[in-house]
């Protein structure tokens, strides 16, 4: 289980995390696995994934999903959930986009998962 989730792991933090060092990198490879129950469909987009938490025996992750493929915007929150970190069950919508004129309207993106003094928070990054 731990040899499949730490590649996916590996793989975000690798691709979101920018160095101050002035190293060349001549060539990079990473690899992949697609994870069963969250297999590509046809227009839709599912990105940004949080941390992988375990609670109880189950394992939750949460994402930015829209079907306008790459676009930034008209996306919401959706949430998944496995037993064993390898086949996950997508659930639904966690957090959706807000009503006309708010500052959610467009979209909701980018979220993630911390647990402190008891408690589980989900939050996205503060828009610019």
């Amino acid at each position: 289980m731990k040899n499949s989730i730490l590649p996916l792991i590996v793989l975000f933090l690798s691709i979101g995390c920018a160095s101050k060092n002035s190293t060349k990198i001549d060539e990079v490879s990473f690899s992949y696995s697609i994870l069963e129950g969250l297999e590509p469909e046809n227009g839709i987009c599912r990105r940004d994934p949080s941390d992988v938490i375990l609670v109880d025996g189950v394992y939750y992750l949460w994402y930015t999903k829209t079907d306008k493929q790459y676009s930034g915007y008209d996306a919401s929150i959706w949430y998944a959930v496995s037993k064993d970190g390898e086949i996950w069950e997508e659930k639904g919508e966690a957090i959706g986009r807000g009503e006309k004129d708010s500052w959610d309207e467009y979209s909701v993106f980018t979220p993630n998962i911390l647990k402190a003094s008891g408690k589980y928070y989900l939050f996205l990054p503060p828009l610019d």
